[in-house]
């Protein structure tokens, strides 16, 4: 559990930061966006959409932490 709570402060942290450094440039990409911008804001907007509320931006951090998790622990069992 500890090193769950570390990963998420960390990925937290970072996904904060990318969201504040990279937002105006996700506003100036326009409509036509290449494939990799689009996958840039699916990863930052989703599963919750932070329009609703900047408290989102916790749920989103730990959903992706949990996926993270838990392909490392997948990553873990099939080294052993």
């Amino acid at each position: 559990m500890k090193k769950f709570l570390l990963i998420y402060t960390v990925f937290t942290v970072l996904y904060v930061v990318l969201i504040v450094v990279t937002s105006p440039f996700l506003l100036t990409w326009g409509e036509k966006r290449s494939f990799l911008e689009k996958l840039y804001v699916w990863f930052l907007t989703k599963p919750f959409n932070l329009e609703f509320s900047a408290g989102l931006i916790l749920a989103n951090s730990l959903f992706w932490t949990s996926i993270i998790f838990l392909i490392q622990k997948g990553i873990n069992l099939i080294r052993k």
